[in-house]
């Protein structure tokens, strides 16, 4: 369960993807031929697809159990019903595509305008169907109130997001905007900033102007309002629980019948389920048990792990990974590397050179995820195949290189690595079994090569391991994939980070250098440019610097996931790739349903 106050921000930060909508098929008659009428073959006509049916989703904690603690949180349909229609824009595969506008606002169509006092003009043209669940239109007004609401409450909106472990910094433009030069429309809202290639994330969603009327926080989060939605479900955050049918708690989202965005392929109204059914079970194994066990259970977001990867064989399920998430191994080139190990060699580009060499992360990944998630060589693959240069694939697994780089390394510092042999502590949570059965891996493989290592994952949360001191440690960073949150990310790993987990080139760090400081030029520079084209460059030149400096050693994608029963379903897609977003499942439908089930809703 999630923290209630984070539905605020996922109304503001949360994006997912969706598709362009187009309309139905046509037919076509050919001209009439002298002196005797013929007529070409048609197309067949599309097959509509079936409306109605209950999709069961599994989730692990009993409301009922704790009433208090349920009123202060929200079930997984935060999860469904961001949906299709909430965001002005998402980011899809490599790109961006609209949401409720018509055309993601570039130069080209009109939507960005750069000025010579060095602002910019942004213009959201509102796609002519978009409507809230109750079918009044959304407006340019709705926009113009999104603002004045989040400028109402920024403070304490700020201090949730980083309660909630979002940036506290999440619309540090917002203040720039130039009030006065807000025009508002039917169909249409534009407003002017200085100039920033963060502009889309100020209005990523935008509030029902007509439903919430106040602008103050203080009564929604005491008593949280079902805001109208314009996803395909109705907005109900915190949907009464009962015990159901299952004997265990139970709450039902349903079907938004005035969502706007149809079937590429039919044309026909989205989405096709008649609602969602969530199943609490105490906590996540007997819900993951309960979710294997029981045919009527449809789907579930859960942890991948080789303990389940013989359960996902077996049942033949669906998974589609989370994106936006990678695991990693990062250096800390901090003094609190020290506190762990007085010893420390991290600082020695050879030395991290020889553990990148020593470890067999095909292996790794093989024997924690059981050959379901494969190893990337890049971070930026993460938000983006198509962007990334794979630059850590210089790496490879060579166990003699490995000897050979430290062999250099103790000659050059005089020291007898036989008698003395490097050392390294690992760090991790202990919590996640794919993290302790990769400490165990890391300890078996760096010792082959002549570096002891002490495992430290004795840990239930990453604050902990800080505190105490780290030196390498194997940590996940969650963004949700985007480009502009690849962007931001950057400035984790920069001079100018302020959260410590690596400390490459800050005031304290033992590496600061001409690289150090170019990088934190390419990022200046990143968030500086509108042009995507001229992003592509600056990202790969940052990518290839973190790659020679080995500031971190990427792993896999974190293998948390949505799983889906395939045997009565069509259009969950096995998207078992870095950059799927699980929510983004309207387009499935039920196949038992029948004949009688095709029918507009």
């Amino acid at each position: 369960m999630r923290l209630i106050r984070a539905v605020v921000l996922c109304a503001f930060l949360v994006a997912s993807c969706t598709r362009a909508d187009t309309g139905a098929t046509s037919t076509t008659t050919a001209p009439t031929m002298a002196p005797i009428a013929t007529t070409a073959p048609t197309e067949p006509p599309v097959e509509l697809k079936p409306y109605g049916g209950t999709v069961i989703w599994v989730d692990g904690g009993d409301p009922l159990a704790n009433p208090e603690e349920y009123a202060q949180s929200f079930n997984p349909v935060g999860f469904v019903a961001n949906g299709e229609g909430w965001h002005v824009r998402r980011w899809q595969g490599d790109r961006y595509v609209p949401g409720l506008l018509s055309e993601v606002p570039t130069e080209a169509n009109g939507g960005l305008r750069f000025h010579d006092d060095g602002t910019m003009t942004v213009r959201y043209e509102i796609h002519p169907d978009a409507v809230w669940e109750d079918g009044t239109p959304i407006t340019g007004e709705d926009f113009r109130f999104t603002y004045d609401f989040i400028m109402a409450n920024f403070d304490e909106l700020a201090a949730i997001a980083a309660e909630s472990g979002f940036d506290p910094n999440w619309k540090r433009e917002l203040p720039n905007i130039d009030v006065a030069s807000f025009v508002v429309e039917d169909q249409a809202f534009s407003y002017t900033l200085p100039a920033t290639r963060f502009w889309g994330d100020l209005f990523d969603t935008v509030v029902p102007k007509h439903q919430v009327v106040a602008t103050d926080l203080e009564p929604w989060l005491e008593t949280p309002t079902n805001w109208y939605s314009s996803s395909a479900w109705q907005p109900d955050y915190l949907i009464p629980v009962a015990v159901g049918p299952s004997g265990w708690p139970e709450a039902v989202q349903r079907r938004n019948d005035r969502y706007w965005v149809t079937d590429d392929e039919t044309g026909q109204q989205l989405p096709y389920w008649d609602e969602v059914r969530f199943v609490y079970l105490p906590d996540d194994d007997e819900a993951w048990e309960y979710f294997l066990t029981t045919p009527e259970a449809d789907t579930m977001f859960h942890l991948v792990s080789n303990e389940t990867i013989s359960d996902i064989d077996a049942n033949d399920l669906i998974v589609i990974l989370m994106g936006g998430t990678f695991e990693h191994i990062g250096f800390n080139f901090g003094p609190s590397r020290f506190d762990a190990n007085p010893g420390s060699l991290v600082d020695h580009l050879p030395f991290r050179q020889a553990v990148a060499h020593a470890l067999d992360r095909d292996r790794i990944a093989s024997e924690v995820y059981g050959g379901l998630i494969d190893t990337i060589d890049s971070y930026v693959s993460v938000f983006s195949p198509s962007l990334s240069t794979n630059a850590w694939s210089r790496y490879d697994f060579d166990p003699e290189q490995a000897r050979s780089l430290l062999g250099e390394l103790c000659a050059e510092l005089g020291r007898d690595c036989v008698a003395e042999p490097p050392s390294l502590v690992f760090s991790t949570t202990g919590w996640n079994p794919v993290r302790a059965r990769t400490a165990e891996l890391v300890r078996e493989m760096l010792g082959e090569v002549g570096i002891a290592v002490t495992l430290d994952v004795d840990h239930d949360w990453f604050s902990e391991i800080l505190d105490t001191g780290h030196e390498a440690v194997m940590v996940a960073w969650q963004e949700t994939p985007d480009l502009n949150s690849l962007v931001g990310l950057h400035l984790g790993f920069g001079p100018d980070a302020t959260f410590p987990i690596y400390s490459w080139g800050t005031e304290e760090s033992t590496v600061r250098n001409e690289t150090t400081e170019r990088f934190a030029e390419i990022y200046a520079q990143m968030q500086g440019t509108f042009d995507d084209d001229q992003l592509v460059p600056l990202i790969n030149e940052a990518e290839q610097i973190l790659a020679d400096e080995l500031v971190f050693i990427p792993l896999f994608p974190q293998g948390w996931a949505q799983f889906w029963k395939p045997d009565r379903f069509v259009g969950v897609e096995a998207k078992v790739a870095t950059t799927a977003y699980y929510g983004d499942l309207e387009g499935a439908y039920r196949t038992d349903l029948g004949d009688a089930a095709r029918h507009e809703p």
